[in-house]
């Protein structure tokens, strides 16, 4: 009786084991790590919100520039299949396919300009 009743226990612990999402195929997701949707994705439905990320924009009195996927970039300048067509404070827009596609910064990354003292 005592055998049956140990391994009626350790057939039901073997299911909860196997009932369990780390055996279920699906892939245990890091607490830590930042949602997937941060800085950079493309406003455009129907586009792959990672294939372009802006992580900074350079705006100078003589050029603006927008670092696109780890690639400094001005207007004008492809990247992927697509063409940065304006780079603002915190934004820039690419074309792609004939659509426009404005990538943004996460707010709080966005640096502001100082004014000078005369």
């Amino acid at each position: 009786m005592h055998s049956r009743l140990q391994s009626w226990i350790v057939a039901g612990a073997m299911l909860l084991v196997v009932g369990s999402p780390v055996f279920g195929g699906e892939p245990l997701r890091d607490p830590t790590r930042p949602p997937a949707t941060g800085s950079g994705k493309t406003i455009q439905d129907g586009q792959n919100p990672l294939k372009w990320r802006l992580t900074a924009t350079i705006i100078g009195p003589e050029r603006r520039v927008a670092v696109i996927n780890d690639r400094a970039l001005q207007i004008g300048q492809n990247i992927d299949g697509a063409v940065l067509v304006a780079v603002e404070a915190g934004s820039a827009r690419l074309v792609h396919g004939g659509r426009e596609m404005q990538l943004r910064l996460h707010e709080m990354a966005v640096k502001r300009t100082v004014r000078k003292t005369p």
